[in-house]
């Protein structure tokens, strides 16, 4: 069985990326991250997907770190440590850099990189029963490459507060990180909500935005301004958005 799985709805729009090893409450692993990065790295290559959603099989999202594949062997190489560590922060950097929106669909357990999942998600919609735990210290480990990522999210104050606790805390508690909190029903009607306006849109467009929001946000006002007006520039300037335009204003003109 393998320890992903990938689902394509809606004529190939949409592409549900779950994580399937609920036996094991997906914790990840050296196979189970490096085919999370490849199936979000083909989304560069595959322009028909507009909408990922992220979610887990069984009881959990995700309870964070095969501890089998975390406790290297005696003896084991520095590289082998690096790499695996380095292989870890590769899977966030590559989701938060995803050409599309991915939308987290998030229940149960959510521990340490199962947090970090849920941070580089664009949006995330959490079961009101979900339990989220920066889980690292009580293993005498810390949360070093997930924290780039959480901390664009999350409030300095409770990622401290969290993060040197590693108390648990619910999803309404979960500043910065979720969205959307419901029971089951509500999660599924939101999700297909947003899914539906998301998929009017050019995909090209999205991405764009995506990026703009990425490269923009906390940058000082007058490094980006060229920037800013260069995207808009192009952007009204593209086929599908004068075609939009023109379809808005002859609707508008027409009543």
């Amino acid at each position: 069985m393998s320890s992903i799985s990938l689902t394509k709805k809606d004529k190939g729009r949409v592409l549900h990326i779950e994580l399937n090893t609920p036996e094991k409450r997906n914790v990840l692993n050296g196979e189970s991250i490096s085919r999370l990065i490849e199936a979000f790295q083909s989304l560069s290559e595959d322009l028909t997907v507009q909408v990922v959603i992220l979610s887990g099989k069984g009881p959990s999202f995700c309870a964070g770190g095969d501890l089998r594949w975390m406790l290297l062997p005696e003896g084991s190489a520095d590289t082998e440590n690096f790499n695996s560590a380095g292989l870890l922060f590769n899977l966030f950097h590559t989701i938060n850099r995803c050409p599309v929106p991915v939308i987290g669909k998030i229940h149960g357990a959510v521990y340490g990189g199962g947090i970090g999942l849920v941070s580089v998600c664009d949006v995330v919609v959490s079961h009101t029963e979900a339990e989220f735990c920066f889980s690292e210290l009580k293993l005498s480990l810390i949360p070093s490459v997930i924290s780039p990522f959480v901390l664009k999210k999350m409030p300095l104050h409770k990622a401290k507060l969290y993060m040197l606790s590693a108390q648990k805390f619910s999803a309404e508690e979960a500043e910065g990180l979720v969205h959307f909190t419901g029971s089951e029903e509500e999660c599924e009607d939101y999700i297909n909500s947003l899914t539906d306006r998301i998929l009017q849109f050019d995909r090209q467009a999205v991405k764009q935005a995506k990026d703009l929001l990425r490269k923009v946000a906390g940058q000082p006002i007058d490094q980006i301004k060229e920037y800013c007006v260069e995207a808009l520039a192009r952007r009204r300037s593209s086929p599908d958005a004068i075609a939009r335009m023109t379809r808005f204003l002859k609707a508008k003109d027409s009543k």
